[in-house]
């Protein structure tokens, strides 16, 4: 984030979601996840329902050019940046977190974990990256049509030297995960309630607490000042550090958030659509930066 952005003050006023207009919309099979913004694109995953666990490309969406794929079959959900610029996913299809390089994304992803106890993962859903290289992510059975690889739909952790380990947290379906931008605080959302965690100096997590009376959510992002973007019930609600409401839009069938743009001011909507009309992929200025996942 720019230097001094946690004091900027957010203003919703006069803002709404406009649908990216003038560019082909992503074929109408499947639905927009995951999007991370670098170098100028936007990348984003498309799952459609067929095979088990569903199937996903990685596509690329350049303002001014449109929507082109970049990674067939990536068995992507939830995409953002390891530390070393590389595009990390939460993959349903190799059932782990998995690492494309940009500049080769013909190469077989790095995977970082795919096991936990012995078992392979269910299906990882979406996954928040901390400054010393820590993944935490979500193990929902979403995309893998009620497998049971693990006792529980979880929460992890990926520590930097690649232990890894099970928080303890209280959704049933956990699903968006994002971290604050000082890195002391882990948002989990999922059902039945959206909770934030305290994060220790080593990564550790403890125990959560209910976080802005938002249930039922999907996909998170979080600005430069703190304000968490929760994607709920059709609408993103946006929340204060302090987790009071601060307004939102209406999204049909939203599903993620992510900043980007070369000041970082702008914040791009996914959602559940079939044609364009139900416009997959919105955008929203706004007057504070955000982080690009």
């Amino acid at each position: 984030c720019p230097p001094g952005s946690e004091s900027l003050v957010l203003d919703l006023a006069g803002t709404s979601p406009a649908g990216i207009a003038g560019v082909p919309q992503p074929p109408s099979a499947g639905f927009l996840e995951g999007p991370v913004w670098r170098d100028g694109a936007l990348y984003l995953s498309q799952i459609r329902f067929s095979g088990n666990p569903n199937d996903a490309d990685m596509l690329r969406y350049t303002p001014g050019e449109g929507f082109s794929v970049f990674i067939e079959n990536a068995g992507s959900n939830g995409i953002a940046l390891d530390v070393d610029g590389r595009l990390l996913t939460a993959n349903h299809r190799l059932t782990g977190i998995a690492a494309f390089d940009p500049a080769e994304p013909d190469q077989e992803p790095d995977v970082l974990a795919d096991r936990f106890g012995g078992e392979p993962f269910n299906s990882p859903n979406d996954l928040a990256v901390a400054a010393d290289g820590t993944v935490y992510f979500t193990d929902p059975d979403w995309q893998c049509g009620g497998c049971d690889h693990q006792p529980v739909e979880g929460v992890y952790r990926v520590a930097p030297d690649g232990t890894v380990s099970r928080l303890d947290v209280t959704q049933t379906k956990p699903n968006g995960i994002a971290l604050s931008p000082d890195g002391r605080v882990l948002y989990v959302g999922g059902s039945p309630t959206l909770t934030a965690h305290p994060v220790s100096d080593d990564g550790s997590v403890g125990a959560g607490t209910r976080f802005g009376g938002v249930g039922g959510t999907d996909g998170l992002g979080v600005d430069c000042a703190g304000n968490v973007y929760v994607t709920t019930n059709g609408e993103v609600v946006v929340l204060s550090p302090s987790g009071e409401r601060l307004g939102g839009w209406s999204v049909p069938r939203v599903t993620n958030v992510a900043f980007g743009g070369d000041d970082q001011r702008t914040l791009y909507i996914t959602s559940f659509g079939g044609n364009p009309e139900t416009g997959q992929l919105r955008e929203v200025r706004l007057n504070v930066p955000g982080l690009p996942y």
